[in-house]
């Protein structure tokens, strides 16, 4: 899935650059998707992990937005990392720094969702991650999706069903089981939060 296929590029040291930024085959960049995220981190002292993300708006296939991922209000921590995932994959951009701690970290666990792992992990080991309100990716909604956005009432029921079945559980467990494996990358405060959860 694509879990795995994040892994395995994320852990490849053939890949090499001063940033990464996730996609989606469907996805369609706004002009100033890479230029709005590498802007921000050279801002930033390059040692340090990284992550940029967007909102996304959805898309029919005919090209038609249809909505808006949610307009996130919380400022991105490593506290709302536990219970929240604020981005989808395809609009995160990561530098050298955060693509070097998630190989490291993804060496040692399994994870469901790599975006909110990404999220996770960056926060957890002290990192800095920006959100940027403003929609910068369409996600073009179809039947083939592997995961589909969550703006119709559809599929927010969809998404509720998951919940009240243990879904939103296990990907909770999951992302507990990875930060304990990796405690060692986690910072103090984080650390301490953890234990609390």
């Amino acid at each position: 899935g694509f879990a795995a296929n994040f892994r395995s590029m994320i852990v490849d040291p053939r890949i090499e650059a001063d940033y990464y930024a996730f996609c989606d085959q469907d996805d369609i960049w706004e002009p100033d998707r890479l230029e709005s995220a590498v802007r921000w981190m050279r801002t930033l002292d390059a040692e340090i992990p990284a992550m940029f993300c967007s909102r996304t708006a959805t898309m029919t296939e005919t090209g038609s937005v249809i909505g808006c991922s949610p307009l996130f209000q919380r400022p991105p921590s490593f506290r709302n990392a536990l219970v929240q995932s604020i981005a989808g994959g395809n609009t995160i951009m990561i530098n050298g720094a955060a693509r070097d701690l998630l190989a490291k970290a993804s060496s040692k666990t399994r994870f469901v969702s790599h975006d909110w792992w990404a999220y996770l992990i960056v926060t957890a080991a002290g990192g800095i991650v920006r959100y940027d309100p403003r929609p910068l990716v369409r996600y073009r909604q179809h039947g083939a999706n592997l995961v589909g956005a969550n703006v119709s009432w559809r599929a927010r029921f969809s998404r509720l069903a998951h919940l009240l079945k243990g879904g939103f559980a296990n990907w909770t467990d999951e992302n507990l089981s990875g930060l304990a494996a990796n405690r060692d990358l986690l910072t103090t405060d984080a650390a301490a939060c953890l234990g609390l959860f």
